[in-house]
C-alpha cells in the first residue's frame, strides 16, 4: 500500500482487456479525512484511458481505471497466466499474485517481463491442491500453481 500525505492507495483487482488494455479497481482511503479536495468524484477521460472516482463512505473512494496501452496487461494476456492480486508497496514495487496451469508459463512471463525492462523476483510458489480446485472448478489441471511475484 502506498501511504503519502495520509492517502492510502490499494489496487484491489486488475484485469486484462482486449488489445493490451488494462483495467484496475483501486481503493483510496483518506486516512485523516482532510483530502476531499484532491479526491473529486467523477470521470476523467484522455487518449490514455479513463478514471472514474466514486465516494463510497466518508473516507473511502473507489477508482475504476482503464489504461488503453498497458505493457504489463499485454505481457500478461500473452503469458497463459492469470493475475489474482496486485498489491503496491511503493510507487515502484508491486506484489502480483499469479495463477497458472503450468510453471513454464510463469517462467516465460518472468522472462518476458525482464526482457521488457521490468525487475521481477519470485517470492513464493504454492502448488494448488486438488481439494482447493475442486471447490472452485470441479477439476484439477496438471501442474497448477499459485505464484507471488515482486
Amino acid at each position: 500500500m502506498i501511504n503519502e500525505e495520509n492517502i492510502r492507495i490499494e489496487i484491489t483487482q486488475c484485469s486484462v482487456l482486449a488489445k493490451g488494455a488494462g483495467y484496475s479497481m483501486i481503493r483510496i482511503t483518506d486516512i485523516d479525512g482532510k483530502h476531499s479536495d484532491k479526491l473529486q468524484e467523477g470521470m476523467i477521460t484522455s487518449i490514455y484511458g479513463e478514471c472514474e472516482i466514486m465516494k463510497i463512505s466518508p473516507k473511502q473512494y473507489l477508482a475504476m481505471v482503464s489504461n488503453n496501452n498497458c505493457m504489463l496487461a499485454s505481457i500478461l494476456a500473452e503469458s497463459g497466466c492469470f493475475l489474482t492480486s496486485a498489491i503496491p508497496f511503493t510507487d515502484d514495487i508491486i506484489e502480483w499474485g499469479i495463477f497458472s496451469l503450468n510453471s513454464t508459463y510463469v517462467d516465460m512471463l518472468m522472462e518476458r517481463m525482464r526482457h521488457e525492462g521490468y525487475k521481477v523476483k519470485m517470492i513464493s510458489t504454492n502448488r494448488v491442491s486438488k481439494v482447493d480446485l475442486n471447490r472452485k472448478t470441479g477439476r484439477r489441471p496438471n501442474g497448477c500453481s499459485q505464484v507471488r511475484l515482486l
